[in-house]
């Protein structure tokens, strides 16, 4: 998980905000490339530095289980600084309340094929409500004009690459105009 431990709440408190996961595998290719790597935990690296890593880095090889932690060497200057995550980032995994039954959390876990879930405090603010007729192709091509060059199969992967429509999370700003 990463969290931001600078996060202040609406009453004006500091508290600490679950930002999404990096994969292990993902990590040990950041670390073993050295090049998001800061000195303040504050700095971050420019945007084109994801542009210097391979797709194929974070891929697994096929005959081996990958790459470990005692295959990558540190100085230590490096131990002593930061990695810069945001670009690796995944905001979208999922998650579940702190007070979730067991049984729903199997249930994702059996119906999602999950591997591992986050769990996170109950939210106090809700941003939204995301029905299914919200999700209709008709329906997000009357409220997202850009987007009816994409198919009409109903399936929008491609739809996060609109500039207007991007992440739940990240684009709080559509929360008002989800609700029905």
């Amino acid at each position: 998980p990463v969290i931001d431990l600078n996060v202040t709440n609406v009453n004006g408190v500091q508290e600490p905000s679950f930002l999404g996961v990096v994969l292990r595998s993902h990590l040990l290719v950041v670390l073993k490339r050295k090049i998001s790597f800061v000195k303040e935990p504050g700095d971050g690296v420019p945007p084109l530095v994801a542009f210097q890593y391979d797709i194929t880095d974070f891929t697994k090889p096929i005959s081996s289980k990958g790459m470990r932690l005692q295959d990558i060497e540190l100085t230590d200057e490096e131990l002593n600084m930061y990695v810069d995550l945001s670009q690796f980032v995944n905001t979208s995994t999922h998650c579940v309340a702190d007070d979730m039954s067991l049984s729903k959390v199997y249930n994702l876990f059996r119906q999602l094929g999950l591997r591992h879930l986050c769990v996170v405090p109950k939210p106090q603010e809700v941003l939204g409500v995301i029905t299914r007729k919200d999700l209709l192709p008709h329906h997000i091509e009357a409220s997202y004009p850009e987007v009816k060059h994409f198919s009409r199969s109903g399936s929008y992967g491609n739809l996060s690459k609109s500039p207007s429509f991007g992440s739940f999370s990240k684009r709080k700003e559509l929360g008002a105009s989800l609700i029905v």
